[in-house]
């Protein structure tokens, strides 16, 4: 059963305001950014969608996205729904910034890609490689998911599985969905700050 995906929403620890920081996004033509999208730093400084197999070390979970008003004067424009059709959202090419939960500690639910259980928790895992930068355009939320197969030990990978979500935070839709959902933290080994790159 397909269930719409959420990307990565905040939970325990949300709202510890001094981890949120605006960053530009990179502009590229295959590049779409989507609230709740996981995201690490180019060697500019500038923001990109996490994919499978990203190296570069994950920097945080875009919680807002801005305009660009254009000037060196005006502050960034917050993105607002244009219902029914257009969500909070920057397309391909546009420019903007992003704010980003940094906070290491916080938790996230996400969808996995297969059933849940309770063996998977202190295991690592990256995000799936058919969704970065793709999201659902009336709501403005990403599609970014987590992958059964890239479920390791390895420290490199970008999350760590710290338990099962409520599959009703994952899914809206309760018990119909068994093991929809985990909840991870980002991955200490693989966390921006513990890097040179975009700093």
């Amino acid at each position: 059963m397909s269930f719409p995906k959420k990307g990565f929403v905040a939970t325990q620890g949300a709202g510890r305001t001094e981890y949120l920081r605006t960053y530009p996004v990179f502009v590229n033509a295959n590049q779409a950014y989507f609230i709740n999208s996981a995201v690490n730093l180019n060697a500019s400084g500038q923001v990109i969608n996490v994919t499978a197999s990203s190296v570069s070390p994950i920097l945080g979970v875009i919680q807002a996205l801005y305009g660009d008003p254009g000037n060196d004067v005006d502050p960034p424009r917050p993105l607002t729904f244009n219902q029914p059709a257009r969500g909070p959202y920057l397309t391909s090419g546009q420019t903007g910034f992003a704010l980003v939960n940094t906070d290491a500690d916080q938790v996230y639910t996400v969808q996995y890609d297969a059933t849940a259980s309770v063996g998977l928790v202190g295991l690592n895992i990256n995000v799936s490689a058919a969704n970065a930068g793709d999201g659902n355009t009336r709501t403005g939320i990403t599609n970014q998911n987590v992958r059964a197969s890239s479920v390791s030990t390895a420290s490199e990978r970008q999350f760590q599985i710290v338990g099962l979500a409520a599959n009703e935070l994952v899914t809206g839709r309760g018990e119909k969905a068994p093991g929809a959902g985990i909840a991870v933290k980002m991955n200490g080994g693989a966390l921006n700050y513990n890097s040179k790159t975009g700093v």
